[in-house]
């Protein structure tokens, strides 16, 4: 599954040892500027990232909290 970081993401500027990821998931790359690097613990995530991660079904929801933005009311 692949993700955009946006300004509001939760994610944005945060280093990916400090996501709250769901335990049934793992980012695996993120590409930015049209290079893409394998996504570790000391990868820090910033707006216009494209995150590609690997989950079990019925993890993507949880996942997709902890990367998008929220959406209002």
């Amino acid at each position: 599954v692949e993700f955009a970081i946006g300004d509001g993401s939760p994610a944005a500027g945060k280093y990916v040892r400090e996501l709250n990821l769901p335990s049934r998931s793992r980012l695996i790359s993120v590409t930015r500027d049209g290079r893409a690097e394998i996504a570790i613990g000391d990868t820090q995530l910033e707006p216009g990232d494209l995150v590609m991660a690997i989950l079990e079904p019925g993890v993507e929801e949880e996942l997709k909290h902890q990367l998008m933005p929220s959406m209002p009311a």
